[in-house]
């Protein structure tokens, strides 16, 4: 017997089953270039993070709650017609503490200092001050104010001294010199010069004397080599200092305002 050989599929079901093979392998390679296009899109557009900031740094007295103790009550050094010395127990606490000198009668601000003592000027002849202490430390923090200590200024006296006041500008600032003559008929045995700058200017060092203050104004003692001055007679104080010359409004010896030649 001889078989009938097996009928050829149709060409049209041939050509479609080769149409949607090559579809499905054309498509999974465009599919791809598609993707590798749009990540190659996104790495060209994306945006670097910003660094990371540094921390701001801190003061040390940043967050400190706690005031400085109460200053104590100023106490009369000396006192004549336009001044006076005061000195008081200062205040404790973790960091520098700045004192304010007020009078409680008038009200008025008189002087901010670093130093629990200084020296008031261009006070009222034949007045009545009650001037007390304030206190505040670096973080702001207040105490409790000082009790009020009453004095009553002197007669205005004529000078008993000259001064003459020279300065000469350096880098960085000027350089100055004090010469104070004795214009009495008595020996100066010890004696304090005292003046406040009016520019901002700050002494940095001293030459002549031992430095008592340096901040808001220059109080300087003398040394055991020059502690007398003969009627007549004179002595020198060298100092260097910051900022741009100008003549203070007064210079003091003993308490005692020197007029300027």
């Amino acid at each position: 017997m001889h078989q009938r050989p097996s009928p050829r599929p149709p060409v049209l079901g041939t050509l479609v089953v080769v149409a949607a093979l090559a579809a499905v392998a054309g498509t999974a390679p465009a599919q791809a270039g598609t993707r590798e296009a749009s990540g190659t899109r996104e790495a060209r557009h994306a945006t670097a993070l910003p660094p990371t900031p540094s921390p701001t740094p801190t003061l040390p007295w940043e967050g400190d709650t706690t005031p400085p103790t109460a200053p104590g009550a100023p106490e009369v050094v000396r006192v004549d017609g336009t001044s006076v010395e005061l000195r008081w127990p200062g205040s404790d606490d973790e960091w520098e503490v700045t004192y304010t000198l007020y009078d409680e009668i008038s009200g008025a601000f008189l002087h901010r200092t670093y130093a629990p003592m200084t020296q008031l000027v261009d006070l009222a002849p034949h007045t009545e001050y009650a001037v007390y202490v304030t206190a505040q430390d670096m973080a702001g923090n207040s105490a409790p104010r000082s009790p009020a200590t009453r004095f009553t200024t002197g007669a205005a006296t004529p000078p008993t001294c000259t001064v003459e006041y020279r300065t000469h500008r350096r880098p960085g600032g000027f350089v100055g010199r004090v010469t104070v003559r004795n214009g009495t008929a008595t020996a100066v045995e010890s004696w304090r010069l005292g003046w406040a700058f009016v520019n901002g200017e700050q002494a940095t060092r001293v030459w002549g004397a031992a430095v008592v203050q340096l901040e808001q104004g220059v109080f300087v003692e003398n040394l055991p080599r020059n502690a007398h001055i003969e009627p007549g007679g004179s002595v020198t104080v060298r100092f260097r200092a910051t900022g741009s010359p100008q003549r203070p409004a007064e210079i003091s010896l003993n308490n005692r305002a020197c007029a300027f030649v």
